[in-house]
């Protein structure tokens, strides 16, 4: 068990850890990392239902080919399946009572699980910064969003002395063209076609349903503000675990169970 955050290497202090998909915004955001630091640790983090894992050691090996610096970007893969059940799952009965079909947004349910092992990575291995590839236009989606979790997600961070960024949290439509303006991408229209190397989620779709019967049902702030208040006790849940665990004090052993290496 991680008891305290080990000492800070010079590596990794001037690292920036990147939540990688092979996407174009993970990888815009990878690039970004790379002009700022030179030094970048893709970080996947993989469970079942995610599909296509294969397609991020291509992205990650075509990065390595277009700097021309194979030192630069180092990659990693970390379960994260357990951390991914018991956000969804715990406290089922009394959520389902309090939040209804609030606990249908498994995207962002996902994704809280994934910052949260990717927060645990960083404290294990000495990491002070964590970047990812959200973006602006896909706000629907929880993790996307500033009200629901992009500012709770920067004060997680920062609790535990870990800066969080989303450098391409404006360009969303114009990241394609961006990469492929580089030399990148030999196309802007990537998404779907050959060169579009990423992870699929199985059960995207699901949440896509959810969102076409939930947003109708009032104004988008509303939905922002009912999702705040959701996920605001899971990042309390979160806290107070990993304080725990941290600490090695009474019930430390709750989250040690959950962490996959």
């Amino acid at each position: 068990m991680l008891t305290r955050p080990p000492l800070v290497r010079g590596i990794e202090r001037d690292s920036v850890v990147v939540l990688y998909s092979g996407g174009s915004d993970s990888t815009w955001a990878a690039i970004k990392a790379y002009d700022k630091r030179r030094r970048v640790q893709l970080l996947t983090m993989t469970r079942l239902g995610l599909l296509h894992q294969e397609h991020v050691a291509d992205q990650v090996g075509k990065l390595k080919r277009f700097f021309g610096d194979h030192d630069a970007f180092a990659h990693r893969s970390v379960p994260c399946d357990k951390l991914f059940r018991f956000i969804l799952y715990e406290n089922y009965l009394p959520n389902l009572l309090r939040y209804g079909s609030l606990l249908l947004s498994h995207c962002g349910l996902c994704k809280l699980a994934i910052h949260w092992r990717a927060l645990l990575f960083c404290l294990e291995n000495g990491f002070t910064n964590v970047w990812d590839g959200a973006v602006r236009i896909a706000r629907a989606y929880p993790e996307r969003s500033q009200a629901i979790m992009i500012e709770a997600l920067t004060r997680l961070y920062a609790r535990y002395g870990i800066a969080y960024e989303t450098p391409v949290y404006e360009q969303g439509e114009a990241v394609p063209r961006a990469l492929h303006e580089i030399g990148f991408h030999r196309r802007a229209d990537v998404e779907g076609t050959g060169d579009d190397r990423r992870i699929i989620c199985s059960q995207r779709i699901l949440f896509s349903m959810f969102l076409r019967w939930y947003l109708p049902k009032g104004s988008f702030e509303d939905y922002e503000l009912d999702m705040a208040a959701f996920y605001r006790a899971k990042f309390s849940l979160i806290e107070a675990m990993t304080d725990a665990y941290l600490a090695g004090a009474e019930g430390a052993d709750r989250l040690a169970r959950l962490v996959e290496s």
